[in-house]
Formats: C-alpha cells, structure tokens, sequence
C-alpha cells in the first residue's frame, strides 16, 4: 500500500491541507468547514455526491464542497487520489466568492467536474508551495490562480440562468453552512427544523426546502446521520456502553435509537461495529504485508 504525503498550513486563524493517499470504498462523509479539490494521480473511481453520481480518472479534478455528503461507491487497485482543502472562510476573507461557483453550482448539467488539464499546473504549485513551506498567502494566491481559472472554465461549460440561480443561492448557502456548524457542534442537545430555521432567518418550509437542495437530505434526515456517525466514534473508542454512546450523540430513547440506526445501515449497531473491526484488522494486515 502507498505511503500517504501529507503537507499543512495556516492562514487567516484556519487550515489549509495537501493529502496524496491510496483510496479505497468509503462510508458516506461530509466536511461543514471546507471547499476540497480533488485531483486523481492514478486509476479510477465513482463518487456519489450529494443525488449525483461522478465518474473521475487519473488527471480529472474534482470539485466538492462543504454541504453534500459523499462517499467513494467504485475504486480501481491502483486509485491513489490528492487533496487540497481549505476553510470557506478563506475565499469570503479575500472577497473571492465566485471562485465558490465550481463547488456550489447547480443544475441538470453540472458534475462538480471541470475537465482543464492546464488547471493542474496551478494544482502542482500548490503541491511544490506546501511541500517547502512556502508562505501561507503565497499558497492561498496558487489556490486562487486555480479556481479564478476553473470559474472560466465553469462559465463556459454552463448556462448564463445556472449562474444567475448561483448568485441567488449564494446568500442562502451561508445560513445553511452555518446551520450544518451548529448541528455538528450540538448533536446532543435538542435540534428541531423551527430551531435551526430561526437561526437562518427563515420560515420551516423555505429553510427544510432550501436544505435539501443544497445538502440533498432533510434537516432531520442529515440530523440523524450524523449522531448515528458519532456514535461510532465513540463506540470505537471504546469509552461507552451501546446506550450511554447513544444518549450522548442526541437520541432520546433506544427504540427511537434502533430503527433509525437500521434505516441508516441496514443492520444492527453490533453488526456494523463488527464490521469496521474487521475492516482495520484487514488494513492493518495489508498495511504490514506491504512493509
């Protein structure tokens, strides 16, 4: 198995990340902090992201953001993926909020794609930056040069009307990134829509409406996944009872626990802890034969 490279530094108080990996079929995941593109070095994968379904090989950059959950459904051997990621708050620091249009967009021909092999050379200066420690903004002014280029790009490939609902999607993409920050760091206390619309500012019907659009599951149903992620966190750590783990991510009652941990993984807790043991005793395995 390839050794991961990875590479991080600092600016405006947040992260900015470079990950080189070998990938393999994942659990769905999401990140409510940061913008990532996605470059695959070698081989080939399916993603499903958010309701849609992208097929990247070696040389496509991928463009994912803060709000869609997604996980990798097909992989090939030899897959090996580069990450660059970043807060969003770096791009509305530097008042660069079309470079947002790439991961945001929406419509019936966006595939969070752009197909520019000239892009990659910005992609690798990023890489050269962080790999020598290079100054935070130098790297953020690469980062930029990138997605200045992908908006053209996204420009050109897409409709002058899917970029007008961007600009009208943008201000309600803020509350709900926020929302999805509020969530994560309140799972266990009472998270209700009438809540969660009040903070944004807008009624339960537009709010559950807009949510869904830009995350692609219900409030509740987003809710729910992620205590149900918690919990195996905390499971794997080892520190709590089945129950205790659960009472702590938020749910209310063992029934109520059950049926939605079973609608969410279609098996029982037991069955599932089991099945990530047996997942890392795999890789480690695999880890130690490639030694």
């Amino acid at each position: 198995m390839s050794e991961a490279v990875c590479f991080e530094s600092s600016c405006h108080g947040g992260r900015l990340y470079y990950k080189e990996f070998s990938a393999s079929v994942n659990e769905a995941h999401n990140r409510f902090d940061e913008l990532c593109v996605v470059r695959v070095l070698q081989g080939s994968t399916v993603w499903q992201i958010g309701n849609e379904r992208v097929s990247a090989t070696a040389g496509d950059l991928i463009f994912l953001n803060n709000l869609e959950s997604r996980r990798r459904i097909t992989v090939t051997a030899d897959l090996r993926l580069a990450a660059f990621s970043f807060p969003v708050s770096f791009l509305t620091a530097v008042g660069a909020m079309d470079c947002l249009r790439p991961f945001y967009g929406r419509g019936a021909a966006f595939t969070h794609k752009l197909i520019a092999p000239h892009l990659l050379a910005f992609y690798d200066a990023i890489r050269a930056q962080m790999k020598e420690g290079g100054a935070p903004y130098v790297i953020l002014a690469h980062a930029i040069l990138l997605l200045t280029g992908a908006v053209k790009r996204y420009d050109e490939a897409h409709p002058h009307a899917l970029l007008q609902e961007w600009q009208r999607n943008i201000f309600g993409i803020g509350a709900i990134a926020d929302s999805l920050h509020y969530i994560h760091n309140n799972l266990a206390a009472v998270l209700s829509v009438g809540l969660l619309a009040k903070r944004a500012g807008m009624s339960e019907g537009h709010y559950t409406r807009l949510f869904h659009k830009l995350v692609s599951v219900t409030p509740i149903e987003y809710i729910a996944a992620r205590r149900a992620e918690q919990f195996l966190s905390l499971m794997c750590a080892g520190e709590k009872s089945v129950l205790e783990a659960a009472f702590a991510c938020g749910f209310t009652s063992a029934s109520g626990f059950y049926k939605t941990f079973s609608r969410l993984y279609g098996c029982t807790p037991k069955q599932k802890l089991s099945e990530i043991q047996c997942e890392k005793s795999t890789d480690h395995r695999e880890g130690n034969d490639g030694e």
